[in-house]
């Protein structure tokens, strides 16, 4: 019998910044207290992490083409206090070791393999590195635990941040995890929304900077009627790292449109910054939908 495979596949083309209206001075981020962080896991996850507010989440399938099988994976992520904390978590379908699983995910070379360190939660070994760009600094963990593997990074600030040390420290893995559940959606936001002045993306001194991007869902009724092209949304990287004042500016039908705006709400970055504060710019996002 002959197997014949379609597949849907949709990812963003262009983030593109605009430019933007007056500037203004922005309100200082507020300060997130460690302590008060809330435990969060996954249903149907053995992990659970401390974060400091309800994080987005993005679930998707991931052909993996060589097995003709499918790998579910997790893009969790939260923005606070100048930090995006993510983590991504991997069906291990091709059964990768951890030098393998650290190996793919550092094919583009972020990680300083020099500052590797063995980390040991209980009977789950792991292992962290050091990024190699100077201008953001970022820790990355690594873990291969239950049929799982696990990629916890917190970008924006130094290892021993409250706040990262507080996300690495409090990451549990348990049979039977407790904490608040997190679902596929776009989270809380942990500072306010709505700043609607801009600053030009030529005057900041360095623009936004993407830590998680997930992609949207092809629906099933478009996947049938061979539906393909491109979703074209303006919105605004805000200050408080949230993607704000979404507008379509070419949709598709089926869904596509709005698993876009989904997608875009999903988006975490670090903010522009200009003087020393970090700031809001205008952007296009391009979403390309393709059958296989």
């Amino acid at each position: 019998m002959k197997l014949i495979l379609t597949f849907a596949f949709a990812s963003i083309l262009v983030i593109t910044s605009l430019a933007g209206g007056a500037s203004r001075p922005v309100m200082q981020n507020m300060q997130s207290d460690p302590q008060t962080w809330k435990r969060y896991t996954v249903p149907g996850e053995n992990f659970s992490v401390k974060l400091p507010t309800l994080p987005a989440m993005t679930t998707r399938k991931h052909l993996i083409y060589h097995l003709k099988k499918t790998q579910v994976v997790r893009s969790i992520g939260v923005y606070a206090d100048g930090v995006v904390y993510t983590i991504e978590v991997y069906e291990n379908t091709e059964r990768l070791s951890l030098a393998d699983f650290i190996a793919k995910q550092n094919e583009r070379g972020r990680w300083d393999l020099e500052t590797e360190r063995t980390i040991v939660l209980k009977d789950v070994a792991g292992r962290e590195y050091k990024s190699k760009d100077n201008t953001l600094t970022a820790t990355v963990r690594f873990f291969v635990s239950q049929g799982r593997l696990y990629q916890f990074v917190a970008a924006g600030a130094e290892a021993d941040d409250v706040g990262v040390k507080q996300f690495f420290y409090s990451l549990a893995f348990e049979p039977k995890s407790e904490g608040d559940e997190v679902s596929d959606g776009p989270g809380s936001p942990f500072e306010p929304e709505g700043i609607d002045e801009t600053v030009s993306s030529k005057e900041v001194d360095r623009k936004a900077r993407l830590e998680m991007k997930p992609e949207p869902r092809y629906t099933e009724k478009a996947r049938r009627e061979q539906i393909t092209g491109t979703v074209v949304l303006r919105g605004v990287f805000s200050a408080s790292g949230s993607v704000v004042n979404i507008e379509v500016l070419s949709g598709l039908p089926h869904g596509l449109t709005e698993n876009a705006v989904e997608a875009a709400r999903k988006i975490k970055f670090h903010p522009a910054v200009k003087d020393g504060k970090r700031v809001a710019t205008k952007i296009q996002l391009e979403y390309n939908f393709n059958l296989y």
